[in-house]
């Protein structure tokens, strides 16, 4: 209620960690949701998100279960609640920024959510609780905006045969507890300017050109 006399915005979450107290991602799905529907009872929020991450392979939120988990979660709030929810895509990736592996899992979590009725509200971030910082910079956030444009133009089936492409490309990598660390902020972006470094420029251009092999039409 403090926020609230001072005019402030802010959301809510339903956080269900798959494997946690709700079990495996069935059960975190329904959490989320409980959780979500809560947060808007008790808190009265603008918005609202659904986390799911995983307790096996901690701490991302991008192995399978936990993506189906937010995509499930997700689309029983779109039906049947009607409120505003956003999707933070992925809050907590494996990978560190400019790597391939993290912008695979950053399309495979856009999309998830974009076909489950979720808007995007960020990409939050990659290489949570590790050694490099977890924001790579604007191109991180452009990269959603491509991405979550051309997944409306997707139905459920050929969105979870790109997903499924994708989960190839990185999955190993997790169950290997072994994903690539990146480049920090520093290191992603000329400092003077805040522009994208060519490198990164290219591995952006690259994973957006094998996202149109697996089906997916990014402009």
């Amino acid at each position: 209620e403090h926020y609230r006399d001072y005019g402030c915005h802010y959301y809510g979450s339903g956080t269900s960690f798959v494997g946690g107290l709700f079990g495996g991602p069935e059960g975190a799905a329904v959490g989320s949701v409980a959780e979500t529907l809560a947060s808007y009872i008790l808190f009265r929020g603008d918005l609202t998100t659904l986390w799911t991450p995983d307790t096996m392979y901690s701490p991302g939120m991008t192995a399978r279960k936990p993506l189906w988990a937010a995509a499930l979660g997700h689309a029983a709030i779109a039906r049947h609640a009607g409120f505003p929810a956003g999707g933070w895509t992925p809050y907590q990736a494996y990978a560190g920024p400019c790597t391939d592996m993290y912008l695979y899992e950053i399309a495979a979590s856009v999309i998830a959510h974009v076909v489950s009725g979720c808007s995007m509200a960020s990409h939050g971030g990659g290489r949570q609780g590790n050694q490099t910082d977890c924001f790579g910079g604007p191109l991180d956030t452009r990269f959603v905006r491509d991405v979550a444009h051309a997944a409306v133009k997707l139905d459920r089936a050929g969105a979870n045969a790109v997903i499924a492409g994708l989960l190839a490309r990185y999955e190993a990598r997790i169950e290997a507890k072994d994903p690539p660390p990146g480049k920090t902020f520093q290191e992603c972006n000329d400092l003077d300017t805040l522009e994208p470094t060519q490198e990164y420029l290219d591995l952006y251009g690259r994973v957006k050109e094998e996202l149109k092999l697996l089906g997916l039409a990014v402009g």
